[in-house]
């Protein structure tokens, strides 16, 4: 019994953890299109990546979408794959979802 308390007490804990602080710019990523690497904005707006941008694991992606980290080999984004700011590879639909859903809800206020 007490372990399945103290499993059950770690998984609402490892839970909330998970979840995004207030005013954290999550929504933010870098998705590869067309040979250009793009950074979609917390706004809704999109730049093209002109230098190198920083993510928040120390990943670095230059502007032809190489990254490399300090613990990382050297790989490259490709056509239709991103990455968010905190430098996990995901589905870009997830994170246009999400995206989309902060700048509604920015629209709303």
């Amino acid at each position: 019994m007490k372990k399945y308390l103290v499993l059950t007490g770690l998984v609402i804990f490892t839970s909330g953890m998970s979840q995004d602080p207030p005013g954290k710019k999550a929504a933010d990523y870098y998705m590869m299109k067309n040979n250009h690497v793009l950074h979609f904005l917390s706004t809704g707006e999109v730049e093209t990546v002109m230098t190198n941008a920083t993510l928040a694991n120390g990943i670095v992606i230059s502007a032809n979408g190489d990254m490399a980290g300090k613990k990382s080999v050297k790989q490259k984004l490709e056509n239709g794959e991103c990455i968010d700011v905190e430098g996990i590879m995901q589905p870009c639909s997830m994170l246009d979802s999400i995206l989309t859903g902060n700048v509604k809800s920015k629209d709303k206020h």
